[in-house]
């Protein structure tokens, strides 16, 4: 079967000016919507505002004088527990760790190019690529648009996250499960580290051997046979990572370890460090791997670059749903395609710089609306400015009379 498949598809002008209708009810909803991503962006609490309200305390015993209070220890976060993935990883000395599959699987990749042509009409040619490559997520093939040919094989490996139960900061204790951590780093995988294939049963549990001779009990199952040490991946297959084989399977591992300094803003309850709620809404309960001051300036940074991320993504939001107001003249235009082509060009331009002014201005009505001190000065200067007209009309109309 061939790899590459091609697809042509025509609209007429009727259909496509039926389209542009449907369109301006979807532009009408991104126009609408990015009021409200603006608006509610501005809102956002900072939550290095929180994190500066937090004591910092003493880690090596429990200070009962900040009960109930906000607080941040740095310290070494230990747990007594050792963790490992019980189908394919021994026990080691991590706080949390993660499990990515891969898969050599075929991919379906699609592209499409639309053609105006004369009279309104539209033709588009799709265009299916399959490869086999490795994913992630591998793709069922009976989704495919052409799946004869690409089948792929089931796999019966899935991604997984392990986290120990209890976890320590010093002398507090935290709760790992609720506790946002700093991003695990890639696990050098190696050969020691790997459980065998031929696990042997003992009542409910499993007594699965280490590449060393080793044994390790654990929970799981058997995993599928074939596994090996390659290139830093847990290989399954008859393959290699040169030439794989279709289905083959690769294993990596991140993880977060332990021993690390970090620091954990919460709030301090008995010997624990519990989430702070700031304000009674905003939920602040955070690990870094920086100290105090570090960390309330990358929190700082995350709020900052999140606003103006989020205010592209309104402005984007409201400059295409305004040039899709327009999509019906457009597609009336079509009957020509170079005058479609030139209305779109003008349309776009415009909208741009309506869709910039119409951003700025909810922005600042935003920032000022949902900061109190600079609503008040702005009501200030607006009655102020009120009377000083209004005086100023009253003194006139005597001298005009």
């Amino acid at each position: 079967m061939p790899d590459k498949f091609t697809e042509v598809t025509s609209r007429g002008w009727g259909s496509n000016i039926m389209n542009s209708i449907k369109g301006v009810v979807f532009g009408l909803i991104l126009f609408i919507g990015s009021f409200v991503v603006l608006w509610m962006n501005e809102g956002r609490q900072d939550m290095s505002e929180a994190a500066e309200l937090c004591m910092p305390i003493k880690p090596d015993m429990v200070q009962t004088d900040a009960e109930g209070k906000p607080v941040s220890v740095s310290a070494e976060m230990t747990s007594e527990e050792t963790l490992g993935d019980p189908e394919f990883l021994v026990p080691g000395d991590y706080i949390t760790l993660s499990r990515q599959v891969e898969m050599f699987a075929w991919v379906e990749n699609q592209s499409s190019e639309e053609k105006k042509k004369i009279g309104g009409g539209t033709e588009t040619v799709t265009t299916y690529t399959y490869e086999k490559k490795w994913t992630s997520s591998s793709s069922v093939s009976t989704n495919f648009r052409y799946p004869e040919g690409h089948e792929n094989p089931t796999s019966t490996i899935e991604d997984k996250s392990f986290t120990v139960q209890s976890a320590k900061v010093g002398s507090y204790n935290i709760a790992v499960d609720r506790l946002s951590l700093p991003g695990e780093n890639p696990v050098d995988i190696k050969q020691n580290m790997l459980i065998s294939s031929q696990p042997q049963s003992t009542g409910d549990k499993i007594v699965q051997k280490t590449s060393t001779g080793g044994d390790v009990i654990v929970e799981g199952g058997s995993a599928p046979a074939g596994r090996r040490l390659e290139g830093g991946y847990i290989y399954i297959g008859k393959g290699s990572l040169q030439s794989p084989g279709l289905g083959d399977v690769r294993i990596k591992y991140n993880a977060f370890p332990k021993n690390i300094n970090v620091t954990v803003f919460g709030k301090l309850q008995g010997d624990r460090i519990v989430p702070f709620m700031f304000k009674g809404e905003h939920k602040l309960y955070r690990a870094f791997t920086a100290e105090p001051d570090e960390a309330i300036a990358i929190l700082a940074k995350e709020h900052k670059v999140t606003g103006w991320i989020l205010r592209a993504i309104g402005f984007a939001m409201m400059w295409i749903g305004l040039s899709m107001f327009f999509g019906p003249i457009n597609a009336v235009l079509d009957i020509l395609p170079i005058l479609g082509s030139v209305g779109r060009g003008i349309v776009s331009f415009v909208m741009f710089f309506v869709a910039l002014i119409l951003s700025v201005v909810t922005v600042l009505v935003s920032m000022i609306a949902h900061n109190l001190i600079a609503l008040i000065i702005t009501l200030v200067i607006i009655i102020t400015a009120g009377i000083v007209l209004l005086r100023r009309a009253k003194k006139k109309s005597p001298a005009q009379a």
